[in-house]
């Protein structure tokens, strides 16, 4: 299974000057308990930081099991979902075989329903850990490969 990751608002709140990744902790102790789980990174850091580097952030078992970075589109004010946009085409690319989930903090309409929405303001919290889970453990084999 493939989880889509956003940092900011989710890895630590985006209001957070030092970007400290006080979250980290947090979400990979729930990967150590899902070794089925695979990261794409989603987030707007992959922009700016180079991919080995975007790997240090992470524990050194955890590292290991990031896959790689969503495609960068252009982010175009009309697209409203630019983010479920890059998601869709990464998959395309990449994993449209795999089962998969996104943990972000926002860039999805309300209705989607392969998504647990961190509060930016707090980052990832035990409540979104339990979501996601939950959500993992809801797709069943047919529905998780679906796009």
């Amino acid at each position: 299974m493939i989880l889509f990751l956003s940092f900011d608002g989710v890895l630590h709140p985006t209001d957070q000057p030092n970007k400290s990744f006080s979250k980290l902790p947090l979400l990979e102790n729930w990967l150590r308990m899902h070794q089925e789980i695979r990261i794409v990174v989603s987030s707007k850091w992959r922009k700016n930081m180079p991919f080995e580097d975007i790997c240090h952030i992470f524990s050194d078992d955890i590292k290991s099991r990031i896959i790689g970075t969503t495609p960068d589109l252009q982010e175009d004010m009309q697209e409203e979902y630019w983010r479920l946009s890059e998601i869709f085409d990464w998959l395309k690319c990449c994993g449209d075989h795999q089962s998969w989930i996104v943990l972000d903090d926002a860039g999805f309409p309300e209705s989607f329903n392969r998504m647990v929405r961190c509060n930016p303001d707090t980052g990832l919290t035990e409540d979104n850990i339990h979501a996601l889970t939950k959500l993992k453990s809801s797709l069943s084999p047919q529905q998780a490969s679906m796009n």
